[in-house]
């Protein structure tokens, strides 16, 4: 999850293939208000595509639990826009998982 913090935070340098598998898989729940579009693709370079897009400017991934594993926040002026969960397999992230859509992230931002 660290290795993956660094690629988001830095738009993916070059050692990005080191994290994501070369048939990844992105799946983005964004409920039809997110900028990613299809929202289901595969191959790392669609991959990292999609994850930089869902990178807008001033937003900060985290870690944290997510569903009791391990996962991401993504957070934008104060406000969680979304969540990343991942699957691995060979030592690469083989499916990563988006939540965006902010009727799911509600419990995020209350209080």
């Amino acid at each position: 999850m660290e290795r993956l913090i660094a690629a988001l935070s830095s738009s993916f340098p070059g050692e990005s293939g080191t994290v994501i598998g070369p048939d990844a898989v992105l799946i983005v729940d964004d409920g039809g208000h997110g900028p990613v579009t299809p929202t289901r693709m595969q191959g790392r370079a669609r991959v990292i595509g999609g994850l930089r897009e869902l990178m807008a400017a001033g937003t900060t991934p985290t870690l944290a639990s997510i569903n009791g594993s391990h996962g991401i926040t993504l957070a934008r002026d104060g406000r969680v826009v979304g969540v990343i969960t991942v699957q691995v397999g060979g030592g690469m992230l083989s499916t990563i998982w988006v939540v965006s859509n902010p009727e799911k992230l509600r419990h995020w931002n209350a209080g």
